[in-house]
């Protein structure tokens, strides 16, 4: 039978806890949380439109920057930022979003098939 407390294997994933990490883009630290399964699987639906007649999906593109001010502002602990505080960035603050948005999705690292 599995276990389904947090005295599992998994019980190192449980809750929020808040890191802090350097983020090069800025020249100084954030402090964040990760996003939890449901959040994680939530905003992944909200990238798809649907699917093309061979079954892949088609992304929903315009989406993408607004849901990852959405991920920041929802998980980004200090400083704190509304969505609306992050739109209004100027264009210079993108590679400190991408790299604060791979750190609380979890993928800060992660190499894909292509080497990216």
């Amino acid at each position: 039978m599995a276990k389904t407390g947090l005295d599992n294997v998994f019980a190192q994933f449980a809750g929020h806890t808040e890191e802090t990490a350097m983020i090069k883009a800025l020249g100084a630290e954030i402090k964040y949380r990760t996003l939890t399964m449901k959040e994680s699987d939530d905003f992944q639906k909200k990238t798809v439109k649907g699917f093309d007649s061979d079954g892949k999906p088609d992304f929903n593109f315009d989406a993408i920057a607004q849901l990852r001010n959405e991920k920041i502002a929802l998980c980004m602990i200090e400083p704190k930022m509304t969505v609306k505080e992050l739109e209004q960035l100027s264009a210079g603050a993108s590679s400190a979003l991408i790299e604060i948005e791979s750190l609380i999705t979890g993928t800060a690292g992660v190499i894909d098939e292509e080497g990216n």
